[in-house]
This record gives C-alpha cells, sequence and structure tokens, in this order.
C-alpha cells in the first residue's frame, strides 16, 4: 500500500548511545555502530514533526494532519541496508487507532506541544514537550552547524545524509519485523543549538535512566520533507526472548523508570 505525506517543521535531535547499554535486537537486525572514546556507539534519535496531508493516491480528497514524535535507532538489516528501527511512535488519541493498524505496538499516545519555526523564523528561540506520564521538552534556536559528544560522521551535510537516509523502516510486531520502504528527496536541514530541560521520556523508551544520556551530539530542524512509502510485511521471525517487545508490559514498553497511563483501545 502506497501512502504519501509531508512533515513539517521537524526537529531533529541525535544522541550516540553506547552500544553496551542498548536492548538486543530481532536476528535480523544489527546495530550500526561507530568506536569513539572506547565505546561502539548507535545513534538514537527523536524526530519531533507536524505530520501533514498524510493520503492514499486512491483517495487524494481524504487528508489527515497531526502532531507527531518518533523514536527510533539506527541500525543495519540482514541485506546490510542503513535502516531505522522505530521504538515508539507517539501521537494524539484520535489518530491513535489508524496508526496502530498500520505502525502496531510501537504507536502509543501523548500529548504533543510543538511549535511551527517556520511560521515565526523572527521568535529566535522555540520549546518543543511530549507528555505521557513523563516527558521530553527541548528548546532550540538558530546557531551554526555544531557537533557534540560522539563520532564525528564527516561534513554537517554528511551528518543530516546519516540519520535521514535510510530506505527501510522497521517495527516490532509480536509475530516478527513490518518494514516500510521510505522514499524521499534531499532533505534541506536548520541547524540548532538545542537545550534538554527532560529527557525521561525519551529514556524510558530505550529502557535507559535519564542519568544514562550522554550529551547530544546533534541537532537541526527540517522545514519539509515530502515522503511516499510502500508498507511491506516481512517475514514471520521468531523474536529471541531477550528481545524487549513494545507489546509486553509498560516496564518494557519504555522503561522501569517511566510510570505511564493506560493507552486506549485501538
Amino acid at each position: 500500500m502506497k501512502i504519501e505525506t509531508q512533515l513539517r517543521d521537524g526537529l531533529v535531535l541525535n544522541w550516540a548511545l553506547p552500544k553496551e547499554i542498548l536492548p538486543a535486537l530481532p536476528p535480523t537486525l544489527s546495530y550500526q555502530v561507530h568506536a569513539d572514546d572506547g565505546h561502539d556507539r548507535v545513534f538514537a534519535s527523536a524526530f519531533l514533526f507536524h505530520h501533514e496531508r498524510v493520503h492514499w493516491p486512491a483517495l487524494p480528497g481524504l487528508r489527515f494532519s497531526w502532531p507527531q514524535m518518533n523514536l527510533r535507532l539506527c541500525v543495519l538489516d540482514e541485506e546490510g541496508v542503513p535502516s531505522a528501527l522505530i521504538r515508539r511512535i507517539f501521537l494524539p488519541a484520535w489518530a491513535y487507532p489508524g496508526a496502530r493498524l498500520f505502525a502496531g505496538p510501537p504507536v502509543a499516545v501523548a500529548h504533543l506541544d510543538f511549535p511551527r519555526p517556520s511560521n515565526r523564523l523572527e521568535a529566535g528561540e522555540w520549546r518543543w514537550r511530549a507528555t505521557r506520564g513523563v516527558q521530553l521538552e527541548v528548546s532550540a534556536k538558530p546557531a551554526s552547524p555544531e557537533v557534540g559528544v560522539g563520532p564525528r560522521l564527516g561534513s554537517w551535510e554528511r551528518t543530516v545524509q546519516y540519520v535521514h537516509d535510510r530506505p527501510r523502516g522497521y517495527c516490532l510486531f509480536p509475530g516478527g519485523l513490518r518494514r516500510t520502504d521510505v522514499n524521499h528527496p534531499p532533505v534541506a536541514s536548520w541547524p540548532v543549538r538545542a537545550e534538554i530541560h527532560q529527557a525521561d521520556l525519551f529514556a524510558a523508551c530505550f529502557g535507559l535512566a535519564p542519568t544514562a544520556l550522554p550529551p547530544l551530539h546533534s541537532a537541526w530542524i527540517c522545514p519539509e520533507i515530502r515522503l511516499s512509502f510502500e508498507l511491506a510485511l516481512t517475514p514471520r521471525l521468531a523474536v529471541p526472548q531477550r528481545v524487549p517487545h513494545p507489546a509486553a508490559s509498560r516496564a518494557a514498553l519504555c522503561g522501569r523508570h517511566a510510570a505511564f497511563p493506560p493507552r486506549p483501545a485501538a
């Protein structure tokens, strides 16, 4: 099934996490690692954006829009293709049933309060909040390109490309993985200096304590990304018991450090 959409005013936050603190992966995926400061590090990202004009080409008049936050890890699939493992997808309650149908267990309800930087460039600083019992809160303002704690991936443009150019996304289901094939043109980015005020929600979704998070590696705003993607089921795979499954429990979903309210029925 082909779906077309555009993502607007998206804030991208990247952390380079030590591989040893991350959960085990399904057998067909492996972490894409980079040696740095005595650790194999893996990039984890939070993408906070407005998901707009979601539609099926066969029904162009039926379109939906909502704020959304995706949390993901940079991985390689069994063919060695740079991919993203979607750990969690947060969106408003009204959008939950439809999103859950396609993206499955990673989908959860949260209160999302996101700004529109492209509408208020003169504001100079913006603030994002995502809340589900615990919170991710961050402010950002325009800045020169800069890289914080973690591996260097080359130029700024190369860093942006590394995070975004992942043609396959995977979500973990009880019977295996569901793959999404993604197509989008080159991504424009505005470098920002981001300040994390609370990171409990991000950390909890990876089963970590907030104190385990290093400082940010990099951050930027994508004013617009036009996407088309195909939803396809991968062959069902037996998932080892050591792999934390998003649907197993609230503790496995987002970590024992977070107390989440019940989600609505799908």
